[in-house]
């Protein structure tokens, strides 16, 4: 038996068959439907991306704002531009001038005298179908009113420790 080589086996006598060797003009109809709808596919995939992260965008800067917010709150509390108080779900009014968040702040005593627990929360006022917002802070303080105690109690000595000094200063001239 005659051993043809690789080229000849698959073709007739080393001739490219007839419906081969004619020259392709342009893509088939089933190359440009496969490749419309790899590239649907692919934008379809793209926007969900983009919806996905301007989502978490948005979750992140309210998120920081509600962090802001909060800390904010806490430091006029501890300033005492704000009086301790307990106070639930009051509107936050925002330099933008949005109404769209609330805060609710929570004074409690603790085991040691003097010592106050002052909890703050911040929450943006969403519509039911979103996830709410939110962020809390504790801190403990000091009793404004045990300080003012002890900040007269100081000042009464100072002025006892002025007259002792004056009173020593005159007995001895």
């Amino acid at each position: 038996m005659k051993r043809l080589c690789l080229r000849q086996r698959f073709t007739r006598g080393g001739r490219l068959p007839e419906w081969r060797s004619k020259r392709r003009a342009g893509i088939t109809l089933l190359e440009v439907i496969l490749a419309i709808g790899i590239l649907g596919g692919a934008m379809a995939a793209i926007g969900e991306l983009i919806r996905i992260g301007s989502r978490s965008g948005a979750a992140s800067r309210d998120m920081t704002r509600a962090q802001i917010l909060c800390e904010s709150k806490m430091a006029e509390l501890s300033a005492g531009i704000e009086p301790l108080q307990s106070i639930s779900s009051m509107p936050l009014d925002a330099l933008d001038g949005t109404n769209e968040w609330s805060y609710s702040t929570t004074i409690e005593a603790t085991d040691r005298e003097g010592l106050l627990y002052v909890g703050v929360t911040v929450t943006k006022v969403v519509q039911s179908t979103a996830k709410p917002v939110f962020c809390s802070m504790a801190r403990w303080m000091l009793d404004p009113e045990l300080e003012m105690e002890l900040l007269a109690a100081g000042m009464a000595m100072e002025e006892s420790v002025a007259l002792e000094e004056e009173e020593d200063a005159a007995s001895l001239e």
